[in-house]
């Protein structure tokens, strides 16, 4: 008897959301980090109204926050490419804050030669610093020593037809690579 004929013991399924990294919704469609920006934005308003309100009329107050309301709301709700607004703007910042040029000078950077006048210093820029690598080592079996965020492995993975295996072989490859994930202690790719 041959295999084919649809009907078997050992298949299992279930059903997987498309996009199991969205993170839970909590009220309504916002997620909790909208819903506490948007929270930190009423509240910080509603202060600056009782603030303000016994020196300019609510009207007034209204319509200066406003644009700050829509703006806050909009990096709140607002998505590019599955990435929300307020994590490109905290990006943003983080880049602005870091420096732009930087070498591989592990016994740091030499200042300039009294040559150089000062002139010229400060047109070539700000001075560059040294690269500071996100890893200690690598190990002796090939993990990356990544400091305080553990280690890295690369592991080797070949495709596997799950069409040409029985459904308690398709099960069992199933299961295998669950155990595999369950093991994991960190996040993979």
């Amino acid at each position: 008897m041959f295999m084919t004929d649809g009907y078997d013991d050992g298949v299992a399924t279930t059903r997987i959301p498309a996009d199991i990294t969205r993170p839970d919704r909590v009220l309504g469609p916002l997620t909790a980090r909208q819903t506490a920006i948007l929270a930190g934005c009423v509240l910080v308003l509603y202060g600056g109204y009782w603030l303000a309100r016994p020196f300019m009329p609510p009207l007034a107050y209204l319509v200066m926050v406003v644009p700050v309301a829509g703006a806050v709301t909009a990096v709140a709700v607002g998505a590019r490419e599955g990435i929300g607004l307020d994590r490109f703007l905290l990006a943003a910042l983080a880049h602005a804050r870091v420096p732009k040029r930087r070498v591989h000078a592990p016994e740091g950077v030499p200042a300039l030669p009294e040559i150089v006048n000062n002139e010229m210093g400060k047109a070539a820029g700000p001075m560059p610093v040294p690269v500071r690598m996100p890893y200690r080592g690598v190990g002796p079996v090939g993990t990356v020593d990544l400091a305080e965020q553990g280690q890295a492995a690369l592991g080797v993975c070949s495709p596997v037809n799950f069409d040409l295996h029985s459904g308690a072989e398709q099960q069992g490859l199933v299961a295998g690579f669950g155990r595999w994930l369950n093991s994991l202690t960190g996040p993979t790719q």
